[in-house]
């Protein structure tokens, strides 16, 4: 699959929408960007899943371990920082 399908954005596109005027605080900004990135990561799973790779396969094993990573809420992540 090619980067002209619609998977790749450019990267200061991105921050720019996060970081729109007038947004939320940069709490409520980090949460939304990796609710956002979850969902793409879900999408992506779903999608290899579909096209019959094998769960065993590495690549599909880390982007499950960034998966779980990015889905766990940013106050819980906060906490067990202390």
């Amino acid at each position: 699959m090619s980067t002209g399908e619609g998977f790749a954005r450019p990267k200061r596109r991105r921050l720019v929408d996060m970081s729109a005027p007038g947004q939320k605080n940069p709490d409520e900004q980090q949460r939304a960007y990796y609710d956002m990135l979850s969902a793409r990561l879900e999408g992506l799973l779903e999608e290899i899943e579909q096209a019959g790779t094998s769960p065993d396969d590495d690549l599909v094993k880390r982007l499950r371990a960034l998966y779980s990573e990015v889905s766990k809420p940013v106050g819980r992540a906060k906490a067990h920082e202390d």
